[in-house]
Order: C-alpha cells, then structure tokens, then sequence
C-alpha cells in the first residue's frame, strides 16, 4: 500500500464508495402494527396540575379527569366528566388503557365504567401524578407522564394532535423452537424478560409473549437473546450484515488502511467526542436504528471483514437497559479479544462525554470473504474461527463474566445418576444420552446457552453452569463425556436397564421406608418387564 493511498482525500473517497454500496443493499419493509384511537383521554393527577391541563384538551377530544382534590363545585363543559378519586392502576397502550379507581367492597373499579367508550379503554393517557403510575423506562405509546424532562406542553400537543389511525414497525420476530425459556413447568432463561425497558415480554408457560403494541424497537431483548429467538426485524440482522459487509468491502477496494467503524443510531443527540470521531476521514459511519440491534455477533463480523476499530456509540435517547445489556457484551468481547492477544479498544462503547481510546488501524489479518447469517451464534462463532485461525494455540476456554449466554457445565459425577432429566429438559440440543451397557452423558459445547434448565431441573442438583467459550472449534463443536456409569443387569434375564448409580440411589432412598420390605427392595434389582411377571405371580399365585 502506498503513502499516498492513506492521504484525506483518498479516505473520503473510500468512505463514499462504501456509504454508496451500502445505501444499494435492499432493505426489506417490516411488517406494521396499528393503532386506533378514538380521542377518549384519561387525565389524572392532583387539581393543582390537571385543571388547568384540562382546559387545552378541547373537543373534539373527550376527557375523563380523576382527580382526588377536585373542587365540589367545579364548572364542566361538553365532552369533560371529573371523578374525584384517583386511579390506581393502569396499563395498555394507545386506544386500548385501562384502569382502576378506588375499590368499592374490596374489589377495584374499573375507571373505563365512568368514561366515554362503550368498550371502557382509554385512548390516551395524561398522568400528572408524582410519582408517576407507570415506571416503565420506555413508556407505552400514548401514555404521557410530563416531569423528569418531559415538557406538559409537547405532551398535550401530541394529544391534541394524535391522528384516529397511526402506525408503527412491528419490531421483532420470535421462533418458539430457539428459545429456552422453559420446559416441563421449570424456568431457564428469562433475559429478554428481565431487561425489556418497556414491560413488552412476558412469560407464558414454556414460552415467551412478546406484545407488538407496548414494544418500541429498542432491541435489548435481541441483544440479550443467546440464539436468535427474537430477533430485530426493522430491519433484519441479516441485512444489516449484508449492508456492513458491503460498505467494508467497497472501503478495502479503495486501497486505503482499514476503517474506524463508528456505529451511530436514531436515538437521540451524540457526544461530541463521538462527533469529532465522525469527522475523522479514516473514521467510517454505519448508521442504524438502534445501538443494541447491532450485536456481539455483528462486533466480530466487523473485526473479520477487515475493520480496525470499533466504537458503538450510545446516544442520548439509548435506553438505560439497552446500555446495561451492550456492557455485559462488551465485556465477553474484550475477554475474547484479550486471548486473541488483541486490546480491548478494539471494540469501544462510548457513552457521554467519554473520549473513546485509540486502538491500532490496522485489521487482525486478512478479511473473511463471507460468513453465515442464519443465527447469531453461526455469525460470531464463523467470525470468531476466521480470527483465531486454526484455533490449535487457543485449546484452553476462556473465562466469561456470570451470566454469560456462552458456556459449559460441570457436572458431580458422584451425584449424577444418569437419569437424563437434563437431556429431555435441554432446548437445543447441548445434551444427550448414550449407551446400552454403558451409560452416557455427552455435551457439545456451541450448542450450550447456559439458559439454567438442565441446572434447575436435575433432581439430583449434580449440575452446574460454567460460563466460558471457546475458541478453538473442535473443543466447543466436539461431543465429550460429561458423566458416565455401567447399567446393571436384571438379576433375572440379565439384560442392562439402570445405571448401577441411578440403582443405589433408589435403594437408598426407600431402605428405612417402614412400608417396604427387603423383599421390595431387591426387586429394584428386575427390569420392568421381570418386575411385572414378579408382581403378577404375587397376585396371581400359581399361573405364570
């Protein structure tokens, strides 16, 4: 590479050739979510606040006011009712708020009896209670809670203003055969549940619900999905692969260093440390929605395709919860890129006023040509095999904060019975049973979320979750033996049926039972089908 191929103006052609090619890759539509509002406001807080919002409401907006100190004698107009009482609960979304007011014997109100629609929702939502009903991070559309920033007047402009019919991106899509949420009634991962600034996902037995109405496209929930089973559709991360990978291709064409990839989203102002970035000429902007839709998956496809650095930046709109989930990431990846023997300025997250350090320009070796995209696992684990080489100097795992969705397990060998609970509780697979005359437990490391079920669910509390990946692949793609015992043979045909674990464990816990003699206890020692014949001829004496 020449001299004069890193000059200013060699880099900002370079940087709008590959602006250019990522502009040319087709971004499909999501699909949309609808509202329907019929102009039915629930206003409530206490008379000093909401009586003089009352008065910018006009119709043809109709209004329902609950306001605990409102004046006896308090003049109303067409389309008003005031309630003197306050709402004590409340939920939904535009066109669909319900709430409750005080209970009457014992039971709770509902505030929709005293409203204007027939269906008792609430269209939109004033709340100029302090504190306010909802607590959500990221408050359902409809709801407006003036205070902490949020101007009274914007809010009631946008209420006068909300249109009858409006729509927005259905954000995401779930494949229910991915997630490992639950199985069997016992519990694993919940980490989309647990950070979703908007309360939008819920558990639902073995699964979870996710509500297109109260989501608004943050992605946390997909930047905390271990597999994919939610994923970001606005647009999907296989076109935001695509895009990334053109651009950086168009960029290496140009014959320039690598680029300092700066990833920006739609949520709100930068910092200025992030804007003096920008205006770097080796510094290339790659622009999407939002700053956790571009996962640890993306980070090393990025590092694979030949960029030199990375900085995610976090605007002044990126949810609390989105910037919780993209540290705990981030950390996973400096731990990877330090056994890589690479520093973890690599990948950056800066926030604020922070100055994000440099890293070296320079690209971890030669670009990948082309990785896969089906799940996230397949890109970062692709990625990670394009930097680490062959993987023969990385045998050893690397150590992962808790919590990771990336890991082994360790099993007590002692109290491991080989029951497989944990293989039938498994949701992708990890785990698995073998063996006629010998009994086994096998393992395949990439296939491991670490969700928790096998964990939770092993009656014999013999397992336990280790947090680590590995880099070399045949270390996390080949099956090992976690736990192994002989299967006993029936006393009476000999054919192998338990292991002689599972066999001493069951003796154990029924030996001082005052019910069961010794004569019921050496026939744990049959197979099902002798300890039938054995329990027929008891009953039936005589007749084989």
């Amino acid at each position: 590479m020449s001299a004069s191929s890193n000059d200013p103006a060699s880099l900002i052609t370079a940087r709008g050739a590959a602006v250019a090619a990522g502009d040319a890759v087709h971004t499909p539509a999501a699909e949309s979510v609808q509202y329907t509002s019929h102009g039915v406001v629930l206003v409530t807080g206490g008379a000093e606040r909401a009586l003089d919002a009352l008065d910018q409401l006009p119709a043809p907006l109709r209004v329902v006011a609950f306001v605990p100190n409102a004046p006896d004698a308090m003049a109303v107009r067409s389309g008003l009712r005031v309630v003197a009482a306050p709402i004590t609960s409340l939920s939904g979304h535009l066109g669909r708020f319900t709430a409750t007011t005080v209970p009457v014997d014992g039971e709770p109100v509902d505030a929709g009896r005293l409203g204007w629609s027939a269906d008792r929702y609430f269209d939109l939502v004033l709340d100029l209670n302090d504190p306010p009903l909802l607590a959500h991070e990221v408050p359902p559309i409809g709801y407006f809670a003036p205070g902490g920033g949020v101007d009274l007047a914007a809010a009631l402009d946008r209420i006068r203003t909300q249109p009858a019919v409006s729509h927005k991106p259905r954000y995401f899509t779930y494949r229910r055969e991915l997630c490992a949420h639950a199985a069997a009634g016992i519990v694993g991962c919940t980490r989309c549940i647990d950070t979703c600034p908007a309360g939008a996902v819920a558990s639902a037995g073995d699964e979870v619900a996710f509500d297109a109405f109260l989501c608004q496209g943050c992605a946390t929930c997909t930047a905390v999905c271990p597999d994919g089973a939610v994923r970001y559709s606005s647009p999907p991360p296989e076109t935001t692969l695509e895009r990334l990978r053109a651009m950086l291709d168009a960029w290496r064409a140009s014959g320039v260093e690598p680029p300092r990839l700066v990833v920006v989203s739609d949520e709100g102002p930068l910092g200025a440390a992030i804007e003096a970035n920008l205006a770097s000429p080796v510094s290339l902007p790659f622009r999407i929605p939002v700053l956790a839709s571009f996962g640890i998956e993306a980070w090393f496809a990025a590092l694979a395709w030949g960029t030199g650095q990375i900085l995610l930046a976090v605007g002044a709109a990126t949810p609390l919860a989105s910037r919780r989930a993209l540290r705990d990431e981030l950390a996973v990846a400096h731990a990877i890129l330090s056994a890589l023997g690479e520093a973890p300025e690599r990948i950056t997250l800066s926030e604020g006023a922070q100055v994000p350090p440099a890293a070296p320009v320079t690209s971890l070796g030669a670009p990948a040509t082309a990785l896969p995209m089906e799940t996230k696992r397949a890109t970062l684990y692709a990625a990670l095999d394009h930097l680490a080489g062959n993987g023969a100097r990385f045998a050893m795992p690397i150590s992962l904060p808790a919590k990771s969705s990336f890991g082994t397990l360790d099993v007590d060998k002692e109290r491991c019975t080989l029951c497989f609970a944990c293989v039938n509780l498994c949701p992708t697979d990890a785990l698995s049973g073998t063996g006629d005359t010998l009994a086994e437990l096998h393992f395949t490391e990439s296939r491991c979320v670490q969700c928790g079920l096998c964990e939770q669910g092993c009656p014999e509390k013999a397992i336990r979750l280790v947090p680590q990946v590995r880099l070399a692949r045949r270390g996390r793609e080949a099956p090992r033996v976690l736990s192994s015992d002989e299967r006993f043979p029936c006393v009476h045909c000999g054919s192998p049926f338990i292991t002689r674990r599972t066999l001493m464990r069951s003796m154990e816990l029924v030996k001082d039972h005052p019910l069961i003699q010794q004569e019921g206890i050496e026939r744990l020692k049959l197979c099902m089908a002798c300890r039938a014949h054995a329990t027929m001829h008891d009953a039936l004496p005589g007749r084989d």
